[in-house]
């Protein structure tokens, strides 16, 4: 086949101006994740307005747009997991996401709560300060809940595949991002226990209710 000047033919051996011209690969960005130390300040140090984000960002590996669409009643305590809707998930498609022992134990005091998990508006904000305050070398990290989620979940199982599902990623993705980031001895195996010494407010009244603390998170 010729060149064709008048209807726009090319060669089949020369290049369009998009394959002569050079391509351009943006840089990745490093993934970071919180130590079990630093989700531990984190825990004792925030909130009770945002401890319910934070206890599920980094145990459940929920993005935080997806917890503020939550509900009470998405956390199926029986059945071990929190279900979030198509509607409610970044992806549009449902996912079941496992209710582990630890993150059962950090929101205990909400149990039997209902409408929404996060009701206030600034939580950036709020995980900022929170950050601050549990002295998080460089302050809160984006997306750090979840890359830990991810990271120590990988670690843990193994399993590819399965820490995809949770967490509404592709395995592609996870592979490439999170299967080196941590490693299955920084997992520890230890639940929080509950202590009277610590004590928090529950948001939905002003009783003082026992809350878990850690030596180990993950």
């Amino acid at each position: 086949m010729c060149s064709d000047p008048i209807h726009g033919y090319l060669h089949p051996d020369r290049k369009t101006a998009a394959e002569q011209s050079e391509s351009f690969k943006e840089p990745e960005t490093e993934i970071e994740i919180f130590t079990p130390e630093e989700m531990e300040r984190l825990l004792l140090t925030a909130h009770a307005r945002i401890l319910p984000l934070i206890a599920i960002g980094g145990f459940a590996g929920i993005r935080s747009a997806e917890v503020c669409r939550l509900n009470w009643q998405d956390i199926k305590w029986d059945r071990g997991h929190i279900e979030i809707a198509g509607k409610k998930a970044k992806t549009a498609a449902r996912r079941l996401v496992p209710l582990s022992d630890n993150l059962k134990a950090w929101l205990a005091p909400w149990r039997g709560e209902t409408g929404k998990i996060i009701s206030i508006t600034d939580y950036s904000g709020a995980l900022s300060d929170t950050a601050v305050k549990a002295k998080i070398p460089g302050g809160w990290r984006q997306n750090a809940l979840r890359h830990s989620y991810i990271s120590y979940r990988v670690a843990e199982t193994g399993d590819v595949a399965r820490t995809s599902l949770e967490a509404g990623n592709s395995p592609k993705m996870i592979f490439r991002h999170f299967r080196t980031i941590a490693t299955s001895d920084m997992t520890p195996t230890a639940r929080p226990t509950q202590s009277d010494d610590t004590r928090r407010c529950h948001p939905a009244d002003t009783s003082s209710r026992d809350t878990p603390t850690t030596s180990s998170c993950w």
